[in-house]
């Protein structure tokens, strides 16, 4: 599994939160229905951290620092913003859905731009 695909895992088992409530009336197997909510943030945030821990090691050990700071600096802004949902999940998932995911996604961008090298230009 994809750096990527493993931080969507979280961002998707997030969205999963608003409608727990229906899935467990209807048998349907989400995270939040089987695991419970708290559980399952415990377990959508990690997997949404790790991969942009692991990204910015790589670009670090690929020396891509700015990159690599930028990319810790949109996660330490995802990590503060999580605090809040994690206070009240089931109404906060949504915010954080729209405020969060956007800095995981804003890194990858950043990533690509770090990966593409110095000495290709602008197109």
């Amino acid at each position: 599994m994809g750096l990527g695909s493993a931080g969507a895992h979280g961002i998707m088992t997030l969205s999963d939160f608003k409608s727990v409530d229906g899935d467990g009336h209807m048998g349907i197997g989400r995270l939040p229905a089987r695991l419970g909510v708290a559980t399952t943030a415990r377990v959508a945030c990690p997997f949404m951290a790790m991969p942009q821990v692991a990204a910015a090691a790589l670009l670090l050990h690929w020396d891509r620092p700015l990159a690599a700071i930028t990319t810790a600096a949109l996660l330490a802004a995802q990590i503060g913003l999580m605090r809040r949902p994690l206070a009240s999940l089931r109404e906060r998932a949504p915010w954080y859905s729209g405020t969060g995911v956007s800095l995981f996604v804003l890194g990858m961008p950043v990533t690509a731009f770090a990966l593409r090298g110095p000495d290709q230009g602008v197109p």
